[in-house]
Order: structure tokens, then C-alpha cells, then sequence
């Protein structure tokens, strides 16, 4: 009956997300009605409406409470901390960050380096750009450059210290940060938003 498949549909839509297809009893039209409710999918992993709007959500502010996280999402602040485990068990949250100025820390100066570093010296290379506490990441990338490099330092005297220590893995090129026209913010993932 057309009523009661929907009825299942829609239990499905609640509980399935982190279960199916584990059930033997599924029918090839709740597989197919369950792919048009989850249609939207991030990297090849089911988000339905709700973990998408928690995810948003906690992007902005991730000290956000439960119970408002909860408000804003319509469900009870239980089923939030239930999906809150759920995704960080999928590897979707991975952690909670503070952004923070480091202009007003004293560190006005941000800069790329690109480092085009030999294959030899990576074992050494990764070791130590870990440790440097100015640098906030390093992206092994494609082209002739195979490492960019984003750091903050006090003064353009202490970026030319850390450029030429650097070199002694390969050659460089700097790019110091004028100003910003899109500081880092979160990934939009609204669905109805435009993406490349």
C-alpha cells in the first residue's frame, strides 16, 4: 500500500542515514525513494538536511550550545549530541578551532613560501617544518613548486631568518599578504548555493 511504503520511507529517512543498506528486509523502491532523500552527497558521503545544517552551524560558531544547536536544527538537543558522535566517528568533524588575529598577537606579517624540495630531503624537510611554530600549514601541491608553505611572523627581518634557513631544502619563492578581500572562512555547503 502506497500509504504504508511512505510511512516506511519516511522511518528510513530518520534512521537509515547511518544503517542502510544493512537490513535485508529493504525493497528496490524504498532503495530508490531512500536515494532521492539523500540524493545530496559531499565527497561520496550521505549528508541528509540536518547534519548539513549542524555542520554549517558549528563551522560559525563551534561553541554553540546543544540546546540552541538543537533549536535551530528542530530536533532535541539529544538527537544533535547522538549526530554530533555519528559524524566525527565518520571523519566528517574532525575538530574545533579558534580563529584568532594574529595581527594583534604581533605577528603582522603573513607570507606563502613555495619550497621546491627534492624528493631526497623529505624525510628531513616534514620533521622540520612541524616544527616551526610560524607556520600554520604545508601543502604538498602540484608544479614546480612542491610545497606552499602559509606563516606569520613579527617583522620582514624574521620571514627573511626562516627563507634563508629554509633554502637548505631547495630553492624558494615568497609572496607577502598586502590585504585580504576574503578572509579564511568556512566551506559553504548549502546545497543551493552555486559551486565550480
Amino acid at each position: 500500500m502506497l500509504v504504508a511504503k511512505l510511512m516506511r520511507f519516511s522511518l528510513y529517512s530518520q534512521s537509515a542515514l547511518y544503517n542502510f543498506p544493512y537490513s535485508a528486509k529493504f525493497y528496490p523502491a524504498d532503495y530508490l525513494c531512500y536515494i532521492i532523500l539523500h540524493k545530496d552527497t559531499l565527497g561520496g558521503i550521505r549528508m541528509d538536511e540536518i547534519d548539513l545544517k549542524i555542520v554549517s552551524t558549528l563551522q560559525k560558531d563551534a561553541r554553540i550550545s546543544l540546546k540552541k544547536l538543537a533549536d535551530i536544527c528542530f530536533i532535541s538537543a539529544p538527537a544533535v549530541s547522538t549526530r554530533l558522535t555519528h559524524l566525527r566517528e565518520r571523519g566528517i568533524i574532525t575538530d574545533y578551532h579558534t580563529a584568532i588575529n594574529y595581527k594583534v598577537l604581533g605577528f603582522p606579517i603573513k607570507a606563502y613560501v613555495s619550497l621546491r624540495l627534492s624528493p631526497k630531503d623529505k624525510d628531513a624537510f616534514y620533521p622540520y617544518i612541524k616544527s616551526v611554530g610560524n607556520v600554520v600549514s604545508c601543502d604538498c601541491v602540484t608544479g614546480s613548486y612542491s610545497q606552499i608553505i602559509v606563516c606569520y611572523f613579527k617583522s620582514t627581518k624574521s620571514l627573511d631568518n626562516f627563507i634563508n634557513d629554509i633554502q637548505r631544502f631547495g630553492e624558494t619563492k615568497t609572496q607577502i599578504v598586502f590585504s585580504t578581500s576574503v578572509d579564511q572562512r568556512p566551506l559553504e555547503l548549502n546545497p543551493g548555493k552555486n559551486y565550480f
